[in-house]
């Protein structure tokens, strides 16, 4: 499934489900970086990975990073794809991919303050 579908399907969930309170609420940041795998990079072209050591929790869930396994094999920086950036996993489980044209710092904060 294309990433630009996948984004589109979290943003119908979150509106559907989010705001209601239907959805679970995820615990702990193991539960968002298996729902990123499960959920999000199956049937990716690309062979992605979680770097679980990245993941960090924000007020609003946890912002889970991935990388090509190629990369994490080799630590070798030709072996990164363009375009891959953050994805911010809300609490009910939704998963939203941040946008890579800004730092992922600056990206957070903008989604962020999309949620308030």
């Amino acid at each position: 499934m294309p990433t630009f579908v996948k984004a589109l399907a979290s943003c119908v969930l979150l509106l559907l489900l989010g705001s209601h309170g239907l959805a679970k609420d995820l615990l702990t940041s193991t539960e968002a970086e298996e729902r990123v795998v499960t959920s999000y990079l199956e049937g990716e072209v690309i062979d992605l990975r979680v770097r679980r050591e990245l993941t960090i929790e924000r007020p609003y869930g946890w912002v889970v990073y991935v990388a090509p396994a190629r990369f994490l094999e080799t630590g070798d920086e030709k072996d990164l794809v363009p375009g891959i950036g953050p994805l911010y996993v809300l609490k009910n489980g939704t998963i939203t991919p941040l946008p890579t044209y800004l730092p992922p710092d600056a990206s957070i904060e903008l989604f962020e303050k999309s949620l308030k």
